[in-house]
Order: C-alpha cells, then sequence, then structure tokens
C-alpha cells in the first residue's frame, strides 16, 4: 500500500498559496477624545492585500480592549507585497468617517519565511509605503552635468480614496551636495489608479561649478487631493555618482519611507493579537494519494478499530476539527458517512464505561458528527432558531437573574418572565421542527442510538434519549444559541446584554435537556437558576423532549433534503449598476443584497426583504469579469442575459469577486441553455462599447470566454486531492509523535515476537508520510531550479507536470 516515488517518474499536481490568520483581540486602545461621549470605542479590524479589503470583522462596541477570535483562510489570488491589519474605530452617528488607529502590516516575504503568532504593537498609518516605480534614466556621456529621468510607470501604490484607487503623480528633484538648493519637475496627474502609466522623461543640468556626482536625484510619488494636503505614497533616490556615463539604465524599483522624517518613538495606540500562516501546498493526481485513502476506508473493516489507521491518525494529531472534516467531506461524498458514523459511535459506546458520560467528550467521534451536523443540518438550524434569535437580539430585554449581576433598578421578577418567555419560545421552535429535521441527520442519530442500546442495554430507557441528546441540543441547538454569529443566525456579536440574554437561555436549554432524560438527575446548578428550573422542568416538557428525540431518532423521520433548486448556495451583499428596468430609470450604482440559488438569482434592498429582482439561471447565458476603465471600479463582474441585458456587479475585494465568479460559473453551466462564446470586458456607454469601440449595443462579443472562468467552472466544490493533502500535511505536522507510537509499538512486538496489526498499520502510516515528504522535497527543488514554473491557481485538469 506504500507509495514509491521512482527516479524519472512523472506526477501530476498544482501548487496552492493558501494565507490563514487570526484575529484574536486587541487591547489598551487609546480613550476617546474629550469630546466624544462614548465610554468606549466601536472597533473593528480590516484585514487587506496592498490596499484592498479582503476580510472585516463584526463592530465590538463601548470598549478599548475588543476581543474577536475570528478566523479566515483564502487562496491567494495575486502576487502582492503587503497583508495589513487595520484597527478603526466606527463613526456610530454618521457624521464622519471611520477613524484608522493603528496597524499591523507584514511584506509577502516575511509571511513565507516564517508564520506569526503574537502579539503586535499596532503602528501609525502613515508609516506605509508600497508599490514599485518604472524608471530610466542616464547620465549624458559627452556632458556629465547632465542627466535625463524617465519617469514610466508603477504599480501596487497605495489607495487614498473611497474605492481603493489614488489620484497619482510623480515629483522629480535634483538636490545639490549643499542641501540650499534644488530643482524640481513633476508629471502629470494620473486619476483613479494604483497602476498609473506616465511615459514622461525630464532632463536635469547641475549649474556651474556644482558636481552632478555629490547630488541626489529624488523621485516620489503622491496623491493629489483638492481638501488637503497631497498624501505620500512613497520615494526612491538614485546617486548620479553610481552611474556610469553613457549608460542607459531601466530598473524597476520598490518605493520606500521618506527617510528625513525624524524616527522619534510615537505615542502607544494598542497591540492586536495575530495569528497568520502562509501556506504553499502542491496538490498532486488522485494515484500520489491512493495509499492514504486506502488506508482510510480499511480502517473501517478492521476487527480492532484502535489498531485502525484512522483512529491511529486521530490520536497523534493534534487539530482533531480539521481530522474531522476531512474525514466527513471524504465519507459523504462517498456516500460513505453513515458506515464511519457505525464505525466510530461503536467504538466509542465499547469503550464508554459510565453511561452518563457517554458522547460528551471531544474524540473523534463527536468531532465526526459535530461537522457533520454543521454541513448537512445548517438550513435546518436556522430554519428553526433564526426568528427568535433576531427577537433576541432586536427586543434587547433583559433577563439578567442573578442577584450578584443586578444593577440598582433591576426587576428581577420582570427578568425572570423575559428569561421564561424566551425560553418557551425557543423550546416550542425545537420540539416542533422535527419534521424539518434532514432525513440524514435522523439516520445517523438512530444509529448514534442503536450503539448506545447495543453497549447499554440495562439503561436502554435513559441513553436513548442521553446519547442523541448530547448532539442534537448539547452540540448543535444550545451553541447556536451561545454564539449565533458562528452559525450564521446574526451577520454581528451581541452586546453584553444581549450576550447575556444568550446565555441563559442556552444554559436552561442545556439543563432542560439533561433533567428530561433521567428522573434522577440532579439539580446541582447555580443557586439562582433553580427558580427558572422549578418553571419548566415539569413532565409536560419533558415529554415533548423525549418526543422530539424519538422523531429525530428515526431512520424514516425528517424529511430527505435532496440540492433544492431553493437551497442558498452563496448570499450577500453587492453593488450592482441599475439596469434601467423602467423605460426612464437612471443606471446608477446601489448596494444590494443577493441571494443565489440553484435557479435563480434575485437581489432585495436588504436580508430577508422582498425580491426586487429575479433572473432564472437558465437565462444567465455568461459571467465574465470587467475591465477596471469600464467605470473606474475594481472588482467589477457582469451577468449577461438573454437579449443581451447586462447585470454589473461590483464585489468588496479580489477574493470575494473570484468565490462570486466561481460559484455563479459553477450553477450557470450545470443548467443546460445556450451559451456564449464570446463577450465585451468592457461597457456600452456614450454610444460605444470601452473594450473595442463598436457603435452597436448588440454588437457580438470582441473577447472569446477567458480561461479563467472556464477554469471556475471545471472546479469541484469537493477536492479529494486537496483534501487528502491536507489530511497528510496533518499527520506529517505530528510525525514525532506518529515515530514514538510506532516505537512503542515495535518494542511490543519484540516481546511477544509477533507482528500486530498494530505495527503494520503504523507502518504503512509511516512510509507513506516519508515518500509523500521525498516527493515534496524533489518537486520543490524543480520549482527553485526553474524546471518548470507551477502556476499559483490552476485547474486540476490542466495540471502541471514535475519531469
Amino acid at each position: 500500500m506504500a507509495l514509491e516515488v521512482q527516479q524519472g517518474g512523472v506526477h501530476h499536481g498544482r501548487v496552492e498559496k493558501i494565507i490563514s490568520f487570526r484575529i484574536g483581540e486587541v487591547k489598551n486602545l487609546p480613550p476617546t477624545p474629550a469630546h466624544d461621549l462614548r465610554s468606549g470605542r466601536d472597533v473593528y479590524v480590516v484585514a487587506a492585500l496592498e490596499q484592498e479589503e479582503i476580510f472585516r470583522t463584526p463592530t465590538v462596541e463601548r470598549t478599548l480592549n475588543p476581543f474577536y477570535g475570528e478566523d479566515f483562510s483564502f487562496e491567494v489570488p495575486r502576487d502582492f507585497q503587503f497583508l495589513s491589519f487595520y484597527v478603526y474605530d466606527a463613526d456610530c452617528f454618521g457624521l464622519s468617517r471611520d477613524v484608522k488607529l493603528g496597524k499591523v502590516g507584514f511584506k509577502y516575504s516575511d509571511l513565507i519565511s516564517s508564520n506569526v503568532d503574537m502579539w503586535l504593537p499596532l503602528q501609525p498609518d502613515s508609516a506605509e509605503v508600497q508599490g514599485k516605480i518604472h524608471l530610466q534614466f542616464s547620465v549624458d556621456r559627452d556632458d556629465s552635468r547632465c542627466i535625463s529621468i524617465g519617469i514610466l510607470e508603477c504599480c501596487c501604490l497605495s489607495g487614498c480614496l473611497t474605492n481603493g484607487h489614488s489620484d497619482c503623480y510623480c515629483h522629480v528633484i535634483l538636490l545639490y551636495p549643499d542641501a540650499t538648493r534644488s530643482e524640481g519637475r513633476r508629471t502629470q496627474v494620473k486619476k483613479k489608479t494604483v497602476d498609473p502609466q506616465f511615459n514622461e522623461f525630464f532632463v536635469f543640468k547641475a549649474t556651474d561649478g556644482i558636481s552632478l556626482a555629490d547630488s541626489i536625484i529624488r523621485v516620489s510619488m503622491w496623491h493629489s487631493s483638492l481638501l488637503s494636503d497631497d498624501i505620500f505614497l512613497g520615494q526612491v533616490n538614485l546617486s548620479p555618482k553610481e552611474m556610469v556615463s553613457g549608460t542607459l539604465y531601466n530598473l524597476w524599483m520598490a518605493l520606500g519611507p521618506r527617510h528625513e522624517l525624524p524616527s522619534s518613538p510615537h505615542a502607544d495606540l494598542g497591540s492586536i493579537r495575530l495569528c497568520v500562516q502562509f501556506k504553499e501546498n502542491i496538490i498532486y493526481g488522485s494515484e500520489v494519494y491512493e495509499p492514504l485513502k486506502a488506508l482510510l476506508y480499511c480502517s473501517l473493516t478492521m476487527k480492532d478499530f484502535a489498531s485502525s489507521p484512522m483512529f491511529l491518525i486521530g490520536q497523534v494529531c493534534q487539530n482533531r476539527n480539521s481530522v474531522a472534516n476531512i474525514l466527513v467531506n471524504i465519507f459523504l461524498k462517498d456516500g460513505e458517512i453513515e458506515k464511519l458514523v457505525g464505525v466510530l459511535t461503536n467504538y466509542e459506546a465499547k469503550n464508554t464505561s459510565d453511561a452518563n458520560t457517554l458522547f460528551r467528550g471531544n474524540s473523534l467521534t463527536t468531532k465526526v458528527i459535530d461537522e457533520l451536523m454543521k454541513k448537512v443540518g445548517m438550513s435546518y438550524l436556522q430554519r428553526t432558531l433564526q426568528s427568535i434569535i433576531d427577537e433576541i437580539f432586536e427586543g434587547r430585554k433583559n433577563c439578567e437573574v442573578d442577584p450578584s449581576r443586578l444593577a440598582e433598578n433591576d426587576n428581577i421578577d420582570l427578568n425572570l418572565k423575559n428569561l421564561l418567555f424566551y425560553v418557551e419560545r425557543v423550546f416550542s421552535a425545537i420540539t416542533s421542527s422535527s419534521v424539518s429535521c434532514p432525513r440524514l441527520m435522523c439516520r445517523v442519530f438512530s444509529i448514534v442510538k442503536q450503539a448506545a442500546l447495543c453497549h447499554f442495554p440495562e439503561l436502554a430507557g435513559m441513553v436513548k434519549y442521553t446519547a442523541v441528546s448530547a448532539f442534537v441540543f448539547l452540540r448543535l441547538f444550545a451553541p447556536a444559541i451561545l454564539n449565533p454569529k458562528l452559525f450564521g443566525l446574526r451577520p454581528e456579536y451581541a452586546n453584553p446584554i444581549v450576550s447575556r440574554n444568550l446565555t441563559l437561555v442556552s444554559k436552561t436549554l442545556q439543563n432542560l435537556a439533561n433533567i428530561s432524560q433521567s428522573k434522577t438527575a440532579s439539580l446541582k446548578k447555580e443557586v439562582f437558576m433553580m427558580e427558572v428550573y422549578k418553571k419548566i422542568a415539569d413532565e409536560q416538557h419533558h415529554k415533548m423532549i423525549r418526543m422530539y428525540l424519538d422523531k429525530v431518532s428515526e431512520p424514516s423521520g425528517g424529511q430527505e433534503v435532496v440540492d433544492s433548486v431553493n437551497a442558498i448556495r452563496r448570499e450577500g451583499f453587492m453593488v450592482k449598476r441599475g439596469q434601467a428596468r423602467k423605460k426612464f430609470g437612471l443606471k446608477n450604482f446601489k448596494s444590494r443584497f443577493f441571494v443565489l440559488t440553484s435557479d435563480r438569482l434575485t437581489y432585495a434592498k436588504d436580508k430577508g426583504e422582498e425580491p426586487l429582482c429575479c433572473i432564472p439561471v437558465r437565462e444567465i447565458q455568461a459571467v465574465e469579469r470587467v475591465d477596471e476603465e469600464a467605470f473606474g471600479m475594481k472588482f467589477m463582474m457582469q451577468v449577461v442575459q438573454e437579449g443581451g441585458r447586462i447585470l454589473y456587479l461590483k464585489a468588496r475585494n479580489t477574493v470575494e469577486l473570484m468565490e462570486w465568479l466561481a460559484i455563479l460559473v459553477k450553477i450557470t453551466q450545470s443548467v443546460s441553455c445556450p451559451k456564449l462564446s464570446t463577450y465585451h470586458s468592457g461597457a456600452y456607454l456614450a454610444g460605444n462599447w470601452t473594450c473595442c469601440g463598436r457603435l452597436e449595443e448588440v454588437a457580438s462579443g470582441c473577447k472569446p470566454i477567458s480561461l479563467v472562468c472556464q477554469m471556475l467552472g471545471r472546479r469541484n466544490e469537493f477536492d479529494r486531492e486537496r483534501e487528502l493533502n491536507t489530511l497528510y500535511t496533518l499527520i506529517a505536522n505530528e510525525k514525532e509523535k506518529l515515530e514514538k507510537i510506532k516505537a512503542e509499538a515495535e518494542a511490543q512486538a519484540r516481546d511477544s515476537n509477533e507482528l500486530t496489526e498494530r505495527l503494520q498499520m503504523l507502518c504503512e502510516l509511516t512510509v507513506f508520510i516519508s515518500n509523500m515528504e521525498h516527493l515534496v522535497c524533489a518537486s520543490k527543488d524543480k520549482l527553485q531550479t526553474g524546471t518548470k514554473e507551477l502556476p499559483a491557481e490552476c485547474s486540476p485538469t490542466d495540471a502541471f507536470i514535475i519531469k
């Protein structure tokens, strides 16, 4: 089963560059100014590639020490110089722009060389300089006092306008050695761009008696501002002394900060806890991962599961959540998820001595079912709890019943009434929702119940409820109530009052479920909660929970969820250009909330409102990107419909743009309807197409459908090779632990003079890991020597070849 890598072998694969980061918390922010009456700041954090926002945390209100715990991972869409994290104070009154409190930036080269996991001090935003400038310059061969400077172009400059662009110009100064005189020239201003093209040339000639060799040529980039001082974007210094007369220099140079500024320490702006990881993964063809896949599947048929490769992987890998997620993705796709759950639950039930602790730990079994519920049951969860969670957020009632937490004017009786009202609403919503539970979840809960009954027959009346409740209540509903944002029930964090309300409701629900499972269950809880339990812990509530658990653990219960046409594939805000649906309608730009299902694309003014427009997927003939020059905006795409009508959309950033493109192309290509082979990359404005200049609005496209969109359409949402490669990486990171377990198994085998199944599986795993490491090292060597450069993004069917 072990993979053998032969000399001169050929392996197909692709390179993926992944950045993952966690924004932990911010602390010790400066207090608000005296004129600001808020008790703290309303803080959010933005992550940006260059100046391009790719992620934004929710706003945490009225604090100087906000906590987030937000994770984000994305495939790097393009080359970049800086990844930056900006901390903002939101303008909650809408009177001015949000205030940038500070930032932390990382160079691309630094991220490649090492990962980051630490507290970092916030820096003033003025410290950031990015981008490059393309220069041509030469000292005259016949007159050493004369120098020619050509400003050709720049790329990746900082964006100072709200659309991420700048109004750029270049200032060139000849600084004489006595520092009292200088000569300056400047280019024309190039508006709304971070990649300006200049192609302007200047000639400087030193005055008599002054040596050009002792002078400095300073080339600086600026943003032209009408309402304030121009904004510095970066500079380079040229020394004529180091130039050879008559030689034409043609160079790209990185822009740097102003060295003449004093390096005095700035005021303490606070600090931010960040964990940033850069990974460059080589994903090979399926044949390379076949040994690992075979090891996973043979685990399901082994008599001793504790000796199986799957168990060993779960034992050595520290990140069990990731392992469980990979196993669920693979076995769910292959239709073997119920078999996997059966093996795991039977093993755990067999090795649990106390029925009260069954399925209560963080084992591989519980993690796998956790991940499965999140993938299969998220729509069910949202349908069940969405309305009551919205009510708790928007009602802002006080439910505090702990006397030690009450404010001076709080009414504990009224608070108890509020809490019981919310608990009853949640309880009723859950216990009446069994018919909506996905049938696959019901079959999984049935497997869980049967495993508990098989190993604890003497406690059948209790374990058939406790086993299922351990998942559906304690691992699905209660955590979702406690943290609605994590489960997609709310876009923002709860404020302190709402958060406390959610905690009390979740706590009550958990204990109600526990009470219902056994008449002898203890009530050793907080004293202040006893009054709540007395109101709800009656036989009627217990009976309703038992009925609910019986129904959701029936193999034929719930409803079959087949890729419904109404299932939401993606949703979120984008900016759209008006389609002039009315005869005299204006084609302006407005923010709208878009919802994409398998058969239609709709948009409304806000989430939950009635759609303003519905576009059937069968009428979409092409989905493509739009040239930046068409509207002077980045991150634009177009949805071309039957009859030539085009919907222009603007995403917030490159990552979001590519995600929307990928899912739109995938869905439209799955529908049998006519598709365009060509398109216009620009827009029809002022009587002609900006891309090709044609005058007819109905003129056929001037470009073939782009390769990028073709590749996105071929890319599957489930990528088995990526999943198996991630699993390999998780195991390889724990290689020392695996080797230690193997050494212990070898020692036992020598003592017993018997080759155990456990040792055999350990050998298979270690050989696979070792061979993979050799293959990856050889591949990276090929890349570094330039034998074949691997693309940062390509389709699995258009893979590169390492020879």
